[in-house]
């Protein structure tokens, strides 16, 4: 039966207190039965609630007696409480919270819009800060302890339809998707509703769209699927209605990094590569965990060129369901683009015309052009067309040498601060070195952070740099300190951060660790030590 807010009259359909103002909510055919054949009853004295009330039809009971505040209407009657102790109210007011904060978390994800609904209700309730974080961290914890809780028989359909993603198998996928759906209805977990909209927007959009307008919710993970459906359908306008949405109604409990993939995605969608770039160089790796596949996708994406052949085959693997099913046309898209830029890099510069579009020489023509061509012969006896650039192979940068590496790093043995063109130089020496010279790959996991602090960058240099940390680099082991410290990739650790930093004997004269060190007592809150980090670094940069 719907109740009542006797303060604010607002109706909920189930719940004992109002959400808004923490009253005790009353059945609503109750409060508004009307009153019975002129009975009228007053409230006597506080015998009230144990039957000691007078009645008489049209009779009113009046005395000068005490009224306690708390009062309760039932059946049109007015009883009167007895006191109630401080615990007691307190205890009212944290129920009424809670039950608040479990609404608040019915989807799984707590909104902005209803995190300031429970900061302000709490207020109204007079509920102390204390109680009101610990029943919010209670409740939040139960509502992560669900993705555990799945029944044996779910979690094992789950992971099978994450194989099943991995394998690319979209006929199980497809199979599986009613299970899903009703999985998505029975738990607020939040990997379950990510992988659900994920695949109705990817494989089935125009029924994505029709569940959202059928109805509508505020779920974190439908609005952002929801959003590329929409793109993908050619709604522009709506997509961009719900890219709004995942940036305001969740800023200060969701990553907004989230909302450049979003961005980057629909802008691919468009076939807009350069805006998809701009956007997507604005990612530094803090976006939710269930997004790194796809950021990795993105990133081979804008820069497979960037990658060695073995971490391009990785992270290829990792995003093979989005390549095949999301971008299975902006590949071909972005291929040609390239294509056609680099016909337009070897035009004749007298011509103005490609070498693909040269018109084929005659034999006495090609007699000529073939003994110019052997006269220009150089030592390696390998013969070089006036029409053609040298051959990248040609370029001796891209020769690994260690005598370079040794001139980048600084006499600590970590890499120097360099210039754009000094990364992109050393980085092609870097990835034609050996993969067991691990020097060369803890200087190459430096250089991933140099060059760009995006997600897949943080995760190449996390990986290349935790390998040589593991075969004898032991710099590369203090590095890790990096990851520990800032909380990339790795979750944050400020203990194991300071112990990785003093593996290094130098790390007192070391810049880079002294920067680190800074940075570590002002995240533990000593301003004071961090004070003294920051002196002995103006004294080393005044040397």
């Amino acid at each position: 039966m719907p109740k009542i807010c006797p303060q604010c009259h607002k109706t909920y359909e189930a719940g004992k207190f109002c959400l808004d103002c923490g009253v005790p909510l009353v059945e609503q055919e109750i409060a508004q039965q009307p009153s019975n054949g002129g009975f009228n009853l007053n409230l006597g004295d506080a015998n009230a609630i144990s039957g000691g009330v007078n009645l008489s039809d049209n009779h009113s009971i009046n005395t000068t007696s005490n009224v306690d505040s708390h009062n309760v209407i039932t059946n049109n009657i007015t009883q009167v409480e007895r006191g109630k102790t401080p615990e007691e109210l307190k205890h009212e007011k944290e129920l009424a919270f809670r039950e608040a904060c479990l609404e608040a978390y019915s989807t799984g994800i707590l909104t902005s819009e209803n995190k300031r609904k429970l900061d302000d209700m709490q207020y109204r309730l007079g509920l102390d800060g204390s109680s009101a974080s610990r029943i919010l961290s209670e409740v939040s914890k139960r509502s992560e302890r669900k993705s555990s809780s799945l029944s044996p028989v779910h979690q094992i359909t789950f992971n099978n339809i994450k194989t099943a993603i991995n394998n690319n198998r979209l006929d199980l996928v497809n199979r599986l998707m009613a299970q899903m759906k009703a999985m998505v209805q029975r738990y607020s977990v939040e990997e379950i509703q990510f992988t659900y909209y994920m695949l109705q927007a990817i494989l089935h959009p125009q029924k994505c769209i029709e569940e959202y307008e059928k109805q509508p919710e505020d779920k974190y993970w439908q609005t952002f699927w929801s959003s590329i459906a929409y793109r993908r359908m050619g709604n522009i306008m709506q997509s961009e209605l719900l890219v709004s949405d995942i940036g305001d109604k969740w800023f200060d409990t969701i990553p907004q990094e989230n909302v450049f993939i979003l961005a980057t995605v629909n802008a691919i969608i468009d076939h807009d590569i350069e805006t998809a770039k701009s956007l997507f160089d604005n990612i530094n790796g803090d976006h939710s965990l269930y997004l790194s596949s796809l950021a990795s996708c993105l990133y081979t994406l804008f820069y497979s060129d960037m990658l060695s052949s073995e971490q391009l085959k990785q992270m290829q693997k990792d995003g093979a369901f989005y390549m095949d099913n999301l971008f299975y046309g902006v590949i071909d898209k972005m291929s040609e683009r390239k294509h056609s830029s680099k016909e337009v890099e070897v035009n004749h510069p007298d011509e103005g015309r490609s070498i693909k579009e040269e018109p084929q020489l005659n034999t006495e023509k090609d007699t000529e052009l073939q003994n110019e061509e052997k006269a220009n012969t150089k030592a390696d006896d390998k013969p070089q067309s006036k029409y053609e650039e040298p051959h990248p192979q040609q370029n001796t940068s891209c020769i690994f040498d260690e005598n370079i590496l040794s001139k980048h790093k600084n006499k600590f043995g970590y890499l120097k601060k360099l210039s754009a063109s000094e990364i992109s130089e050393l980085k092609q020496m870097l990835l034609s070195a050996p993969k067991d010279n691990y020097e060369a790959q803890f200087a190459l996991g430096q250089l991933y952070l140099q060059e760009k602090l995006s997600a897949a960058n943080q995760r190449l240099a996390y990986n290349t740099i935790k390998s040589a940390s593991e075969h004898g680099v032991y710099e590369a082991g203090a590095y890790m300190a990096y990851f520990y410290l800032y909380g990339k990739v790795v979750k944050q650790d400020l203990d194991e951060a300071e112990r990785r930093i003093k593996i290094d004997e130098d790390y007192k004269k070391n810049p880079i660790f002294i920067q680190m060190m800074i940075d570590l007592y002002a995240q533990k809150g000593n301003e004071m030590l961090a004070d003294v980090w920051k002196t002995k670094l103006s004294k080393l940069k005044s040397e």
